[in-house]
């Protein structure tokens, strides 16, 4: 089941990213630097889906984070 719901989170992430600039430009700001969450690991298609998960949920805590929220409720670690 949590490898389905990690694949709908980076299709979403993927379809986001591939609309452009004006859909995505004030959310630019949520978006993790690469040093932050597994530095290539944010755009490589070569990673194993329990790593392609683990990426996904830094980046989902660091914008919950950068919007005052805590971790998610479903964060590992």
């Amino acid at each position: 089941m949590s490898r389905s719901v990690a694949t709908v989170v980076l299709a979403s992430a993927l379809v986001l990213l591939a609309m452009g600039g004006t859909a995505s430009a004030g959310y630019d700001h949520l978006l993790a630097p690469t040093t932050e969450c597994g530095r290539s690991q944010q755009t490589s298609p070569k990673l194993s889906a329990d790593k392609q998960e683990a990426v996904m949920r830094c980046m989902h805590n660091y914008a919950r984070k950068k919007v005052g929220k805590g971790r998610s409720p479903l964060s590992r670690s």
